[in-house]
């Protein structure tokens, strides 16, 4: 399939699947050794297999980040958006090969941002193939297996994994080509602070701090979700945007007075929620309802307002502002969401905010895409699967634009 129209499929916001409802009575349940087409993800069935042997509620209520409901797309829309990656599947797992050793991707975030953790994991493991090895501290008898790992390891890796997997959940990955990628997780579900209020910059500092003398060696990336609850539409959105640009601003200072070297911020955009409202905002009585796609330039931008400046009515930029001298880069998944209220996950009700697996691989294509940025040319980037990534971020970046101008338009006039 020609890559022109594999994008016009994913960007395509008229498809609502209006037969989606019906098409749940067809799903097929994933094998007992959690087949998730096309990936083969070993380690996150040992964590469903350890957390209940059944779907359902409780299961994914003890995981806390609904990795068990990945895969649990409506047919129609699983089928449909695998079918239009499948020809460029295997560029994809390349780009991912193409991460460098010894980097470290720290995801700080809700539970959209765990699954795009687990999601992360399975291309990761897919893509470094036979002979790659996966500990994690996150399986309960997974543990011992990590310390045993990190005990073999040279100094200065045993030290740097070690202390940058305390607060959270570690994944290290390794095999003979590529050495040793460890991917974290650090759970913050109020924006810019976890709970116990803990500011996501100090989370960010310990981190960079844990590599010690051997900051150079280890290029961290840090992934920030803004999540998807502060609904704002055209009234105003309390201290989030203050706080945000404040976030930026700390970063900027930090890298260029060097308190922080060798590492990149990558924020991502706020979700779009796709409830069976007008705007397609989240209230109590429509949490069970069907997603409702939304495909009015105007709502969109309204409800986009969250990743825009809206402290006057004079067009204004998204409120993530990139500047790539102090690795500052924002993932762009607005304007590629926005159009898929039929990736919801559809297990064990209807959910308008977390999605199936097909949505978190498309952004982790463009994460990598980002990542490599950093440390090699355009040119060098864009090769084995990183054109397809690379026109992904500019037609999402493109799209959100658009919604951002329509809003703009109809808020001001």
């Amino acid at each position: 399939m020609e890559l022109e129209t594999i994008l016009s499929t994913l960007f395509n916001r008229s498809d609502n699947f209006e037969n989606q409802q019906d098409s749940q009575s067809n799903f097929t349940m994933p094998a007992p050794n959690w087949w998730i087409q096309p990936t083969k993800c070993e380690i996150e069935a040992l964590e469903c297999a350890r957390q209940g042997k059944r779907w359902g509620a409780g299961a994914e209520a003890n995981l806390g980040d609904h990795i068990c409901a990945l895969d649990s797309c409506y047919s129609a829309a699983f089928d449909s958006t695998w079918s239009a990656l499948q020809g460029h599947w295997n560029q994809a797992l390349n780009l991912v090969n193409r991460i460098p050793g010894d980097t470290i991707i720290l995801l700080i975030g809700d539970s959209t941002m765990g699954q795009q953790l687990r999601a992360l994991n399975c291309m990761m493991e897919e893509a470094a193939g036979p002979g790659s090895h996966i500990v994690s501290t996150v399986i309960q008898v997974g543990l011992e297996n990590f310390n045993d790992t990190i005990n073999k390891l040279d100094e200065a890796r045993a030290s740097v994994f070690r202390k940058i997997c305390i607060p959270g959940m570690c994944y290290l990955h390794w095999n003979s080509v590529l050495g040793y990628r460890l991917v974290t997780f650090i759970w913050s579900a109020k924006g810019l602070y976890a709970h116990g209020e803990t500011a996501v910059k100090d989370m960010i500092i310990q981190s960079s701090e844990a590599r010690g003398p051997y900051v150079d060696r280890f290029h961290l990336n840090v992934v920030v979700g803004q999540g998807a609850w502060i609904n704002c539409n055209s009234e105003g959105c309390g201290d989030w945007h203050i706080n945000l640009r404040r976030f930026q601003n700390w970063w900027r200072n930090a890298k260029r007075d060097n308190s922080i070297s060798n590492a990149t911020l990558i924020i991502r955009d706020a979700l779009p929620q796709h409830f069976a409202t007008p705007d397609g905002r989240y209230t109590s009585d429509e949490k069970k309802s069907q997603c409702e796609a939304i495909k009015d330039r105007v709502t969109s931008g309204k409800q986009a307002i969250k990743i825009r400046s809206d402290e006057n009515c004079s067009l204004a930029g998204p409120i993530v502002q990139e500047d790539w001298s102090v690795g500052l880069r924002r993932l762009p998944v607005w304007g590629l969401a926005v159009g898929q209220a039929h990736l919801h996950s559809n297990r064990p009700v209807t959910d308008c905010t977390h999605y199936c697996l097909p949505t978190y691989t498309l952004w982790n294509i463009m994460l990598v895409h980002i990542i490599i940025d950093q440390t090699t040319s355009l040119k060098e980037a864009n090769k084995n699967g990183g054109l397809f990534a690379s026109l992904l971020i500019s037609m999402s970046t493109e799209e959100a634009r658009l919604d951002l101008l329509a809003a703009n338009a109809d808020i001001c006039r």
